[in-house]
């Protein structure tokens, strides 16, 4: 049954039909992004004072207090019951591979055996989540299971659905990062702080470098059944098993032997280790830039200008890696070209 089990579902996939998508229309401009509450719905559903306090928390620094929190609640909330919505969610990546939320509703009960609808400031920055229910990397005890779920306002809310889907980082109860976003949300500020700093040498009008991350050029799609067939990408979720690519690209060791062989039947010995030797220029080339950056800093120092000493050190300290990268690189190629000589004979 194993054997044929993957022409089985080969021939189930041959069967099925691609799924209609009905055209809509409207204009992509009408319809695009319609349930993301992007700056120009908050410019629309926001008083503009606090609209350009946004616009400082999402491009600067400035500090998101709860009077602008209550204000983006009720504007939020005015546009997400417009589109049908009648929950709200905290949306985060803990440490299980997928996603969490942590509902609400908008309508509250006030007390007197009535219902109000709601959703203020503390609603849209703030939630707690049962943090025992995720992975903590043991970081806390047993009896410090609480988490905390803080809104992101550079990323915008949503709707999904009747839900309002507020993206968030989740941390726990001692600060410490319990999802993928926290450490992303980190790394984006140590690369726009150091990189602000270096860019201000040259532009000093810069104030904030920011990072994008780009998308893998190549998607496959796996029928649903073969992928069930397949432990590895059920386990791992990676291609582990199976036949060789079709283009094959890797080296293997009988070309290169070939290609060795060649090389020594048409230059010699004494050819190719001139070809090897030629790997002294670029070695020779980046040890100098390496010195000459070297003494710079020492001059810098001297002359006591500390900004550019820390940054000329930090160019001589790329450029060292580089040429150890250099000459590693021209070892391994020494080694293995020795080694394949001393085969071919």
């Amino acid at each position: 049954m194993s054997s044929t089990l993957r022409f089985q579902i080969v021939g189930e996939a041959f069967k099925k039909r691609p799924v209609e998508v009905p055209h809509r229309e409207e204009r992509p401009s009408e319809f695009f992004a319609k349930y993301v509450f992007t700056k120009q719905k908050m410019q629309q559903y926001l008083p503009a004072q606090v609209y350009q306090k946004m616009c400082d928390v999402i491009e600067g620094d400035a500090v998101l207090d709860m009077a602008t929190a209550n204000a983006v609640a009720a504007g939020i909330k005015k546009w997400a019951m417009e589109l049908g919505a009648t929950h709200c969610t905290h949306w985060f990546q803990p440490l299980t591979e997928g996603t969490a939320e942590k509902h609400d509703g908008f309508v509250e009960h006030d007390g007197k055996g009535g219902m109000i609808e709601e959703f203020t400031g503390k609603q849209l920055v703030q939630q707690e989540p049962d943090a025992s229910s995720f992975p903590s990397g043991g970081i806390r005890s047993t009896f410090e299971a609480r988490g905390y779920s803080a809104w992101d306002p550079t990323s915008p809310v949503f709707i999904l659905g009747d839900t309002l889907m507020i993206p968030t980082i989740f941390i726990s109860y001692t600060g410490e990062a319990l999802d993928y976003k926290a450490p992303l949300k980190k790394s984006l500020k140590a690369v726009d702080k150091a990189a602000t700093a270096v860019a201000q040498y040259f532009y000093p009008d810069v104030k904030k470098v920011i990072s994008n991350l780009g998308w893998e050029q190549e998607y496959f799609l796996v029928d649903e059944g073969l992928y069930a067939a397949r432990p590895d990408l059920l386990m791992t979720g990676r291609t582990l098993l199976g036949h060789d690519s079709a283009k094959n690209q890797q080296m293997d060791s009988e070309s290169v032997l070939v290609g060795i062989g060649i090389l020594k039947n048409a230059a010699g010995i004494y050819g190719i280790l001139a070809v090897l030797a030629m790997l002294v220029g670029p070695f020779a080339k980046v040890g100098a830039q390496y010195m000459m950056l070297k003494v710079t800093a020492a001059i810098c120092s001297i002359l006591g200008n500390k900004k550019i000493t820390v940054l000329v050190e930090s160019f001589s300290t790329s450029m060292g890696m580089l040429l150890g990268m250099v000459a590693s690189g021209g070892m391994l190629i020494l080694i293995s070209t020795v080694c394949f000589l001393r085969g071919v004979n």
